[in-house]
């Protein structure tokens, strides 16, 4: 006879209705007399330590304010020169028609310029439409996509690559 062949005599009985339904019980509201006699335990102070003062809630708490956010408007963008225009527009001929917003891996894909490069251009003010905090690029979801005049104003910005 092995382990699993018969069914034990527990569990052939019914457990629920064998069990006694509970009965609740009055909670005592009057503390014990016993209890009063009983000091309350202290852990035992390190030799050395001052005692920790309680803590109470300051009514003079920082506030956390944000600092408020721009975005960066066409209007910001520098002159360019007529062949550095012409010459963006001429590399946006060989985008799909049909594709409307582009990511980091299609820039790199189409032109071959790495996210950081494209970063570090966000960070100059380079390319309209950019929230930014400082010099800060606040991200606006997941993946960030850009629209064909943000790839416009990109793309002119690293023909003519500016100093500053």
């Amino acid at each position: 006879m092995s382990l699993f062949d018969g069914e034990p005599e527990a569990l052939k009985s019914d457990p629920i209705k064998d069990v006694a339904p509970l009965k609740p019980q009055p909670i005592d509201s009057k503390p014990d007399d016993d209890a009063a006699d009983v000091p309350a335990l202290q852990p035992p102070e390190a030799p050395g330590r001052a005692k920790a003062k309680a803590c109470a809630p300051s009514a003079k708490r920082k506030k956390l304010t944000l600092a408020p956010s721009d975005i960066v408007k066409v209007a910001d963008m520098p002159l360019y020169s007529e062949d550095a225009i012409e010459s963006a527009l001429e590399s946006m001929k060989q985008l799909p028609a049909t594709q409307l917003w582009f990511t980091y891996k299609d820039i790199q894909y189409y032109f071959g310029v790495s996210r950081a490069t494209v970063m570090r251009r966000l960070q100059k003010r380079l390319v309209p439409g950019v929230r930014m905090i400082g010099a800060s690029v606040l991200e606006d979801s997941a993946i960030r996509r850009f629209d064909r005049v943000q790839m416009r104003w990109l793309l002119l910005s690293l023909r003519c690559r500016r100093e500053s």
